[in-house]
């Protein structure tokens, strides 16, 4: 993950950019790499907070 995640948004980016999209104007392909590793860390504590707060579960409900 601490490494997976800044690939996965430069890649992401660099395909959104094949498509015609464009970066904003004062952000650089190095400000990117940050960018992912704050977000893999708000991925994680988000994940970690759900499994934390909500009980194990059916998936689904199709018995009654």
């Amino acid at each position: 993950m601490l490494v997976g995640k800044p690939i996965g948004i430069v890649l992401g980016v660099g395909l959104a950019m094949l498509v015609g999209l464009h970066l904003p104007r004062r952000l650089t392909w190095r400000d990117l790499i940050p960018i992912g590793f704050t977000m893999a860390i708000g991925f994680s504590v988000g994940l970690f907070f759900t499994t934390a707060l909500l009980p194990p579960g059916q998936l689904c409900s199709a018995r009654r």
